[in-house]
């Protein structure tokens, strides 16, 4: 086959090449990318639903368990204060929330006595004599004097609240 000849400048130019799928799909209308760009503004409408839906659960949560303050939060609708146990409501009396606080560090004080004291067992063979046996031993530390004693019967141990923790 012979060589083309090398093109004149004065002809003309050969027209465009299409390619194979056509001029009417290689347009930006439909070249895909309006298809990807639905599909990502419906996510994004997808995900600001969302938020919308977890915001409005977790104000809602927040206002029905706020603080109220006036004659509405002390006097229910029977004009009696709301008791301490009832859900949903805040305790005005500071004196109360600092009693119950102790309390449950008595517990909780209580409650690793005793997981320590069933360890010094399990270690030594033996309940110990007191808890200070048990801070020595390293199995109890605390930052504040913890106000039980020990009280062993042969296998049965008991741990008794004294002081503060009297009744607890």
């Amino acid at each position: 086959m012979p060589p083309h000849p090398p093109a004149s400048p004065t002809s003309a130019a050969p027209p465009p090449l299409h390619g194979v799928r056509g001029q009417r799909y290689g347009g930006p209308r439909f070249s895909g990318r309006g298809i990807l760009a639905v599909f990502g503004l419906l996510g994004i409408l997808v995900t600001i639903a969302i938020m919308a839906l977890l915001s409005v659960k977790v104000l809602d949560a927040m206002g029905s368990s706020g603080s109220k303050v006036g004659p509405a939060a002390s006097a229910g609708p029977t004009g009696r204060a709301p008791s301490s146990t009832t859900p949903g409501t805040v305790e005005l009396n500071p004196a109360g929330q600092v009693d119950r606080a102790r309390a449950a560090r008595c517990v909780a004080d209580r409650q690793t006595v005793t997981t320590a004291a069933e360890s010094y067992r399990a270690m030594n063979g033996s309940y110990p004599p007191d808890v200070a046996t048990l801070q020595a031993a390293g199995l109890v530390l605390s930052d504040h004097p913890l106000d039980l004693v020990l009280h062993v019967e042969g296998d049965t141990l008991s741990v008794v609240g004294t002081g503060p923790c009297t009744g607890r």
